[in-house]
C-alpha cells in the first residue's frame, strides 16, 4: 500500500510538471508572436520611410539636372540678346542658324515689343506659329515692360520635352525666345536610376521591396522582378487591393502566406512584404528553446528520480551550452545585418553630403575664372588687362587643384574627417586669390566689395592654407549672395595677439555686409546641416544650407571660433578667430638669401627624365631659366644609361617622372642606387609625377628619391626643393 501511495504521488507530480511545461510553452509561444509582430512592423515603417527618403533624393537629382539645363539655355539667351545689341545686323536667319547648330539648341526667335517675329530659325520644324499661343501668354509677353524678368521652364510638346527661354531684348523693345529639344530616351532612362536607390540596402527576413509609378516597376531588390509590370506580380496586385495604407497587412497569394503593405511618395507607389515563415522565425526559435528547456527540466527531474544527477546534469550542461552557442551566433547574426544597413545608410549620407558641399566650393572658382576669360574677350587689344586676367585665372585655377588634391583621399570622404595640413603659407597671397575671385561675383551682383584692410605683423605662416581660403570664400561669398543691390561688404584681417616668443599668432577675420540679414529664428539652427531661411528658400537667395555648417566644422577643428551678429534688412557680421604658427625661416628669408640661390643654381647639371613632351617641355624651361644644364631623358632606361656612361660628378641632381615607358621612374631609381659608383648613393633623386597619394611619396622614398614634387609643377617650389639639395 505504501509503494502504491508513493508511485501515485510520482504520477501525480509528472502530471503537474506537465501541465506547467503546456502553460509555460503557451505563454512563451504568445509573448514570442507578440515580439515578432512588433518588430516586423518597426521594420516596415522603417523599410517604407528609407524608401521615401531614397525617392526624395532622386527627385532632387532630376530636378537639379533640369535647372541647369534651363540656366544653360538661359546664358546662351543672354549671350544672343548681348551679340545683337553690339551689332543689330546680326538680327538674320544666317546668325541664328550658325548660332542655334554651335550651341545644340532647336531653334530662336526674335521677337519686337508686339510679340511678332522679327526673325527667326528652328531645326525641328517648329516656327513661331508653332509657339504662338504660349508667346501670347502674359508671363512672356510681360518681358518686354520688366527688363530683368526671365522665363525658363520645360514642357512637352508633340510628345518631346523641350526646354523653353525667354529674355528682354537690349537693344529695342522685344524678346528673345530660344528653345532646345531634350531626348525623350535620355529623360526616360533616367527614370531607371531609381533601381540604384536600393544598392546596398540590407533587408531582413528576405523582404522584397518595389518602387513602381503606375504599372512600371522602376527599383526593386529582387532581380527576377525587374523590368516587369506590376500586374505580372500576383503579390502586388493583392496588396493594390487592400485599401488601407501605410499599415502592415498579413495575407495570403499563390497559397503563399505573407505580411506587408503600401504606401505612396508622390509619383512613386511603394509596396513592401515579407514571407510569414521567416517573420516568426524568432517564434519558432524561442518555441523550441522553450521545449528545449522544458525538455531538460523533465530529463533533470528523470535523473534525480533515477539518483544518476550527475551524469545527467553534464549532458545537461553540454545541451545548454549548444543551445547558447546558437543563441550567440544568430545575436551576431543580427548584429551583422544591423551594422551592414547602417553602413550603407552612413555610405549614402556621405556621398549625398560629398555633391553637395563640391558643388559649393568648385562653381566659386569656376565663376572667377569664367568671369576673367569673358573680361579678357572684351579687352582683347589690352595687353596688360589679358595679363591681369590669366594671373586671376592661375589663382582660380589653383585653388580647384588643391580641392582636387584634397578629395583623391576617399577614406577622408568615408570617415566625414578632416585632415589639416601643415604647409608654408603667405597670407597675402591667400588674401590676394580671394579678392579675386570674389571681386568677379560682386561686380554681377552690383556690390561694392571693398578691398581687405590689413593690420599684420607676420605674413608667414604654417597651417592648412585650403581650409583658410575655404572659410573666406564661404563666408565672405555668401556675404556677396545675400546682399541687396547697390549694398556693400566691408572685410579686414588682424593679428590680434602672439606668444612671447612670436610662434604662434592669433588672427581675427571681420567680415560685414548689408545684405538681407538673418532672422533671429533662423540664428538658432544656422549651422545645422541643411538649415535655411524659410524666406530665402522662395528667392533667388536659395543655396544648400551647407556652407555655414562646414565652416564651423573647419572652425572648431583648426582651434578656433566663430561669432556672429546679425539683423533682418541690415546686414550681418561674423568675426573669425584662428590660430597659426610663424614661419619663422621664411620671415628671416632675405634679398641675399635670393642672389645666394640663383649663383648656386647657375651652372647646374640637370639629368631630366621625362616622357611626355609637354611635361618635358615645361620642366626643361623651368631648369633653364634659372641657369641649369639639361641632359634629357625620354625614358628611364635611357635615363640610367646616360647617367651610367657618364663621369662621377657629371651630374648634379636628377629629376624623374615615375610613369614612363621601357623602364618606371621607381624602377630606374632603385637600379642608380644599386650601381658601384661613389656618386650613386648620394646623387638627389627628385620624383616628379601627377600620383600625390601618400603612398605614392612613400613608395619613392623606398626606391631610393628624395623628394616627391606633385604635378602640375610649381615653378618656385620645384627649384626651391632643387636649391635645398645642391647648396652648400
Amino acid at each position: 500500500m505504501k509503494k502504491s501511495g508513493q508511485s501515485k504521488m510520482k504520477v501525480q507530480l509528472y502530471e503537474g510538471l506537465l501541465v506547467v511545461v503546456i502553460i509555460v510553452v503557451i505563454v512563451v509561444l504568445i509573448l514570442a508572436v507578440r515580439s515578432d509582430k512588433k518588430n516586423i512592423e518597426k521594420t516596415f515603417d522603417n523599410t517604407l520611410t528609407y524608401l521615401k527618403s531614397q525617392c526624395l533624393s532622386y527627385d532632387e537629382v532630376v530636378q537639379a539636372d533640369k535647372i541647369k539645363s534651363l540656366v544653360r539655355l538661359t546664358e546662351q539667351a543672354v549671350e544672343v540678346g548681348a551679340d545683337i545689341h553690339r551689332d543689330s545686323e546680326l538680327i538674320d536667319s544666317v546668325y541664328l542658324k550658325n548660332y542655334t547648330e554651335a550651341q545644340r539648341m532647336a531653334g530662336i526667335i526674335i521677337l519686337d515689343e508686339d510679340m511678332q517675329p522679327e526673325c527667326q530659325y528652328s531645326n525641328v520644324g517648329l516656327d513661331y506659329d508653332a509657339w504662338k499661343e504660349l508667346i501670347q501668354d502674359k508671363k512672356i509677353s510681360e518681358i518686354t515692360k520688366y527688363s530683368k524678368k526671365i522665363y525658363a521652364e520645360r514642357i512637352q510638346k508633340n510628345k518631346k520635352w523641350y526646354d523653353l527661354a525667354a529674355i528682354s531684348r537690349t537693344d529695342s523693345p522685344g524678346v528673345v525666345f530660344c528653345y532646345c529639344y531634350q531626348d525623350t530616351d535620355r529623360l526616360t532612362d533616367s527614370y531607371a536610376a531609381v533601381n540604384n536607390l536600393l544598392a546596398g540596402y540590407a533587408m531582413n527576413m528576405n523582404g522584397t521591396l518595389f518602387i513602381a509609378a503606375d504599372d512600371k516597376i522602376y527599383g526593386t531588390n529582387d532581380a527576377q522582378y525587374e523590368n516587369c509590370q506590376t500586374t505580372e506580380i500576383p503579390v502586388i496586385q493583392e496588396l493594390r487591393s487592400i485599401e488601407r495604407s501605410d499599415n502592415l497587412v498579413y495575407f495570403t497569394s499563390d497559397g503563399h502566406r505573407y505580411c506587408g503593405g503600401k504606401g505612396r511618395y508622390r509619383d512613386y507607389n511603394l509596396y513592401v512584404y515579407y514571407p510569414q515563415k521567416e517573420v516568426f522565425a524568432a517564434t519558432r526559435r524561442t518555441v523550441l528553446l522553450a521545449l528545449c528547456i522544458s525538455m531538460l527540466i523533465w530529463a533533470a527531474a528523470t535523473v534525480a528520480r533515477n539518483k544518476s544527477g550527475r551524469v545527467h546534469m553534464r549532458e545537461l550542461n553540454e545541451q545548454l551550452k549548444i543551445i547558447e552557442a546558437q543563441q550567440k551566433k544568430e545575436v551576431e547574426y543580427q548584429l551583422k545585418l544591423k551594422q551592414s544597413m547602417e553602413e550603407a545608410v552612413r555610405a549614402n549620407i556621405a556621398k549625398t553630403d560629398f555633391l553637395r558641399r563640391m558643388s559649393h566650393d568648385i562653381r566659386t572658382p569656376i565663376n572667377g575664372i569664367r568671369g576673367m576669360v569673358e573680361i579678357g574677350r572684351y579687352y582683347k587689344d589690352d595687353l596688360e588687362k589679358q595679363s591681369d586676367c590669366r594671373e586671376k585665372v592661375w589663382e582660380a585655377s589653383g585653388f580647384l587643384l588643391d580641392l582636387v588634391n584634397d578629395v583623391l583621399d576617399m577614406n577622408k570622404l568615408e570617415s566625414g574627417q578632416i585632415q589639416l595640413s601643415e604647409d608654408s603659407f603667405d597670407l597675402q597671397d591667400i588674401l590676394n586669390e580671394v579678392t579675386s575671385i570674389l571681386t568677379v561675383q560682386a561686380k554681377k551682383k552690383n556690390v561694392c566689395f571693398y578691398p581687405i584692410q590689413t593690420q599684420i605683423m607676420h605674413w608667414h605662416l604654417i597651417g592648412s592654407p585650403l581650409h583658410l581660403r575655404q572659410i573666406l570664400l564661404n563666408i565672405m561669398g555668401n556675404a556677396i549672395k545675400y546682399n541687396k543691390e547697390g549694398g556693400s561688404v566691408t572685410t579686414s584681417v588682424t593679428e590680434t595677439e602672439s606668444t612671447s616668443d612670436f610662434n604662434r599668432v592669433m588672427l581675427e577675420f571681420i567680415c560685414q555686409d548689408t545684405g538681407i540679414g538673418m532672422s533671429k529664428d533662423f540664428q538658432e539652427h544656422m549651422f545645422e546641416p541643411f538649415a535655411q531661411e524659410k524666406e530665402m528658400m522662395q528667392t533667388v537667395y536659395s543655396g544648400t544650407g551647407l556652407g555655414l555648417p562646414i565652416v564651423k566644422k573647419i572652425i572648431e577643428v583648426m582651434q578656433g571660433t566663430i561669432d556672429y551678429t546679425s539683423e533682418k534688412e541690415k546686414g550681418t557680421t561674423f568675426v573669425i578667430r584662428l590660430p597659426f604658427q610663424v614661419d619663422k625661416k621664411k620671415e628671416q628669408y632675405t634679398v641675399q638669401d635670393e642672389e645666394a640661390k640663383t649663383v648656386v643654381l647657375d651652372g647646374m647639371k640637370v639629368l631630366l627624365a621625362e616622357d611626355n613632351v609637354l611635361n618635358m617641355e615645361i620642366a626643361d624651361f623651368i631648369c633653364e631659366n634659372e641657369g641649369m644644364i639639361v641632359t634629357k631623358a625620354w625614358n628611364g632606361k635611357e635615363a640610367l644609361e646616360l647617367f651610367e656612361q657618364a663621369e662621377p660628378g657629371t651630374f648634379d641632381i636628377i629629376l624623374m617622372d615615375l610613369m614612363m615607358p621601357v623602364m618606371s621612374g621607381l624602377e630606374t631609381a632603385k637600379n642608380i642606387r644599386a650601381l658601384q659608383r661613389p656618386d650613386a648613393k648620394t646623387i638627389p633623386i627628385i620624383a616628379m609625377t601627377a600620383n600625390a597619394f601618400s603612398d605614392d611619396v612613400a613608395d619613392c622614398k623606398a626606391a631610393g628619391m628624395n623628394e616627391h614634387v606633385s604635378k602640375p609643377l610649381d615653378a618656385d617650389k620645384l627649384i626651391e626643393t632643387i636649391a635645398k639639395y645642391v647648396s652648400g
